[in-house]
């Protein structure tokens, strides 16, 4: 059985055979619906907001790394 318009590595029309956990795990990933569902999830969010601005310190090296790149 093909999956139509599904990619694995680059490939198109992929047998479901050859998908991984990994391939089904990004292809959620493909869809609108999971990231409103998880922007609407406010626990997440501030869960996720509060860890950054409580560990302010941990997020500078990464910005310093992204503006010398």
């Amino acid at each position: 059985m093909k999956l139509q318009n599904a990619e694995v590595d680059g490939k198109e029309d992929v047998n479901i055979e050859d998908m991984t956990s990994k391939d089904y795990y990004f292809d959620s990933y493909a869809h609108f619906g999971i990231h409103e569902e998880m922007l609407k999830d406010e626990v997440r969010t501030m869960t996720y907001k509060n860890s950054m601005l409580y560990n302010k310190h941990l997020f500078q090296v990464i910005l310093l790394l992204l503006l010398v790149y």
